[in-house]
């Protein structure tokens, strides 16, 4: 069994068509059909059914799948701690979901200008479930993002519980209150952040606020948009924390909610198989130092 036969399995199923994972090889289709028919005589049966142009997994396939992935996982990890070993800086590559990059991301670019390691940083903004993706392709060597990953394979840590807090413009009428409660948010104008985040759907289940609770029929996919309207009046919003934490030079006002303020949690996730190596583990410092000090706003 060679890991180049390895890797046209895999890649036949998940494509399910062998052309077209002779395209994603860039190998010529028929010699990637032989490689797949040595590699089933070599373990005794077949590992698909051609089924004519459709083509699915055997029994055999099924089982062989998972352990295929991981082999080739490893052969990529092997080969990238051995790369990094020989580099005394390197090359870490992280992610952030959308609500917690801007922060997050600031915070690690201060500190590689001050580092002295000469560490090249890429930085993913994404959706949750397009950075645990990555996570499982090897593309990136740790992600953060919020409670609760459903994803095997990885490890998760803990770094810090953020609250959600209202959003407001200067001057306010709620802001004479000596607390803000959600149902005083809901009896305004109030604009929720889309559930295409995590971070709105967790708002919308942690307060549970559905579209019969909002006065208002807007649905802001953009952090930004929602300051904006906010800021010239049109409304009030409840948003994480952290996406704020560049929002200070606003004409905003930021306040817990009250009695009890509605939060999630915010971890550090790899795949459990990934060599992370000695800058990878800085940055992971760093970034865990900047989510416990979310900056506090004045109320």
């Amino acid at each position: 069994m060679e890991f180049q036969q390895i890797r046209y399995f895999v890649s036949v199923a998940r494509e399910l068509n062998f052309t077209r994972a002779a395209a994603v090889c860039r190998v010529a289709q028929p010699s990637l059909s032989a490689q797949i028919q040595k590699l089933e005589r070599e373990l005794g049966g077949p590992l698909f059914h051609r089924l004519g142009r459709r083509i699915r997994l055997t029994e055999l396939g099924e089982s062989l799948l998972p352990r295929a992935e991981r082999m080739l996982h490893l052969q990529q990890e092997t080969l990238h701690e051995a790369s990094e070993r020989a580099k005394s800086g390197g090359n870490v590559r992280f992610g952030a979901t959308l609500t917690m990059a801007p922060y997050l991301i600031q915070s690690v670019a201060k500190w590689n200008k001050q580092n002295e390691m000469a560490v090249e940083l890429e930085a993913h903004e994404d959706f949750t479930e397009n950075l645990l993706g990555k996570l499982r392709e090897g593309d990136l060597d740790f992600a953060v993002m919020s409670t609760p990953i459903e994803e095997a394979g990885m490890l998760t840590r803990l770094l810090t519980t953020e609250p959600f807090v209202a959003v407001l413009p200067e001057e306010h009428h709620l802001l004479k209150k000596k607390s803000i409660t959600i149902q005083d948010l809901l009896s305004e104008d109030y604009l929720p952040l889309s559930e295409i985040h995590c971070a709105g759907k967790q708002i919308n289940d942690l307060c549970r606020i559905s579209s019969e609770h909002s006065q208002s029929k807007m649905q802001c996919a953009q952090i930004e948009t929602i300051l904006n309207l906010v800021q010239q009046g049109a409304g009030v919003t409840i948003l994480p924390q952290m996406a704020l934490a560049t929002a200070h030079q606003r004409n905003l006002v930021f306040r817990n909610i009250e009695p009890k303020a509605p939060q999630r949690d915010i971890v550090l996730v790899h795949h459990q198989d990934r060599y992370l190596s000695p800058s990878a583990r800085k940055l992971i410092a760093v970034v865990d130092e900047a989510a416990k000090n979310i900056p506090q706003f004045r109320s």
